[in-house]
């Protein structure tokens, strides 16, 4: 990728790097069935949907907001953005993809399982709280592709002030789907409880899929990236 001078900033190029790469990554970082078919769960209980929905909504926001800043705390040690390390952004890329292959082997090696349903709830808005956070946070394929997403606006080389609005960006699209659900919801909750049931049991049959086919686009797009900060070494 391009590495800039923050002193003289071609904001169309940058915009262009951070689009081609962190937001394929931060879409590929939405898909978590597990979390999202909680999350209509929930949706569908009978007491308190909308507070907790939202509760376990912010929950999940509160995991990739958490996430995000251990990326970033952790490129700003390994990569500061005055200093362009191809070489160094590429093998982070590569441990990202690597990380995203053992993951999809350790599902194909893993044999199927079937759990009981449960009808226990978590316990108030702190519990809604918590379980958005965890379910987020654990979801096979959402750390590498939003850990990737945040190191390829790192890897564009402009400062924070100037890659806020990128992060945002990115944050927001991580959590898309529970987003766009949850307004739904709360603009016209019998459509949504129409509409989502359907949807909340296809994702549910084929969660596992959906998971290996996100953890393969996500290997390739980082593989991707590496390769082309290795050709501006």
């Amino acid at each position: 990728m391009f590495y800039h001078d923050v002193c003289n900033i071609n904001l169309e190029a940058v915009l262009s790097e951070i689009i081609f790469m962190s937001v394929p990554l931060a879409l590929a970082a939405s898909i978590s069935p597990g979390c999202f078919v909680l999350f209509i769960k929930v949706l569908f209980e009978k007491q308190h949907p909308r507070r907790n929905g939202l509760t376990y909504l912010i929950g999940a926001i509160i995991a990739n907001i958490a996430i995000l800043a251990f990326a970033l705390a952790t490129f700003g040690y390994t990569a500061p953005v005055r200093m362009p390390h191809p070489l160094l952004h590429a093998i982070i890329d590569f441990i990202l993809a690597g990380l995203s292959v053992t993951m999809l082997i350790k599902m194909f090696a893993k044999k199927p399982e079937h759990v009981k349903a449960t009808s226990k709830k978590p316990a108030g808005v702190v519990g809604y709280l918590l379980t958005g956070f965890m379910m987020k946070l654990l979801e096979a394929s959402n750390l590498p592709p939003l850990i990737g997403a945040v190191h390829s606006v790192r890897g564009a080389g402009v400062v924070f002030t100037v890659a806020l609005p990128a992060y945002i960006l990115v944050l927001a699209l991580s959590v898309l789907p529970l987003l766009a659900t949850y307004a739904v919801f709360i603009a016209n909750k019998q459509l949504a409880l129409t509409l989502i049931a359907p949807i909340g049991n296809f994702i549910e049959k084929y969660k596992d899929r959906m998971v290996k086919i996100a953890l393969t686009l996500v290997t390739i797009l980082l593989a991707l990236s590496g390769v082309l900060h290795l050709a501006k070494l």
